[in-house]
């Protein structure tokens, strides 16, 4: 996720309302829309509301050449076809994902309508680049077709995805040492139907999905994503893909995974003199989280204080009662 707080590609789980399905149908038919307007650029294609004029053009540059970069990775035709929607506000956003998404989330993807929906850059402050973002969900989209039919967990749906779109900085990094040293790091097991609602776990989620699919590269030899997909697009089930790229089961992958968590982001990382950065980067980390819980307590303290200035003494003379 590389610091973006949005929400995955919910190829199996989004739900796309009845009224845009009717739009999609409506646009593939050749028909005008009277409440979405449309740019498009071969088989490309951008929805949105007067409200986003601006930044259709911007979108579907970025969505050409996301769709471009993609299809080379996955050993996709360049030529499929790909929707995005703009959503004008936090409630459209909503609407058309069927409120599949958390609120943090500002995009997702459905790979079987070759559909990325976003929120409007003029409703969120994205933290990664708006290209990143479509990037990302584009490639939700692209890894989707060629895995269809494989049951893949959520984290290695997540983790593809930012392996694709290069998410991954130092913040990242200095989370995920946190949680390693503090033995708060999810399980893959826990991450492989969905990932926590709060954005703070969710973040973390994502970090974790990232180094897995990057482990099982290492553990497999390959250097790209890409040519991860295909490997388990052709055994056409993840375990056995597992066993046969990594000669694990899922039990020992997981373990795996600890020790490669263990390696690269414990003590012994962050000791050493390349580790410098990433320590310091790591204290900040969790001195701001620090930082944040006492700020937490200190005002609880004082609205328990504040209330007990002003909760009256004694019972009314009227006899009535305040509870």
């Amino acid at each position: 996720m590389a610091g973006s707080l949005r929400s995955r590609g919910l190829a199996r789980t989004l739900a796309v309302t009845a009224g845009l399905a009717l739009c999609l149908q409506a646009l593939a038919a050749g028909a005008t829309t009277p409440r979405w307007q449309t740019l498009s650029r071969g088989p490309r294609t951008v929805l949105f509301r007067s409200q986003d004029t601006a930044a259709a053009p911007r979108m579907l540059e970025l969505a050409e050449t996301a769709a471009l970069a993609v299809a080379s990775e996955m050993g996709e035709r360049a030529g499929l076809p790909l929707t995005v929607v703009i959503a004008s506000s936090d409630e459209e956003f909503r609407s058309v994902t069927g409120g599949a998404i958390p609120d943090w989330g500002v995009g997702a993807a459905d790979a079987e309508r070759s559909l990325v929906v976003l929120k409007s850059p003029r409703i969120v402050s994205y933290p990664l680049e708006t290209g990143t973002v479509v990037l990302h969900e584009v490639a939700h989209v692209f890894a989707g077709r060629a895995l269809a039919g494989v049951d893949c967990p959520r984290w290695f749906d997540e983790g593809v995805a930012m392996a694709v779109a290069g998410e991954w900085r130092l913040a990242e990094s200095a989370a995920l040492a946190g949680a390693v040293l503090t033995g708060r790091a999810h399980t893959l097991k826990s991450l492989e139907d969905g990932f926590p609602e709060d954005a703070h776990g969710a973040a973390l989620a994502y970090a974790e999905s990232f180094q897995a699919v990057r482990f099982l590269m290492q553990e497999a030899g390959l250097d790209a994503p890409g040519a991860l997909v295909r490997e388990v697009a052709l055994q056409r089930d993840f375990e056995a893909a597992v066993r046969r790229l990594s000669g694990r089961s899922a039990d020992s992958f997981e373990a795996g995974f600890r020790s490669f968590l263990r390696r690269r982001f414990g003590w012994g990382t962050l000791l050493t003199g390349t580790g410098a950065a990433f320590l310091a980067a790591t204290c900040v980390f969790l001195a701001a989280a620090l930082a944040k819980a006492a700020r937490a307590r200190r005002r609880l303290a004082e609205l328990a204080d504040e209330e007990a200035r002003h909760v009256p003494r004694g019972r009314p003379r009227d006899g009535s009662s305040w509870m």
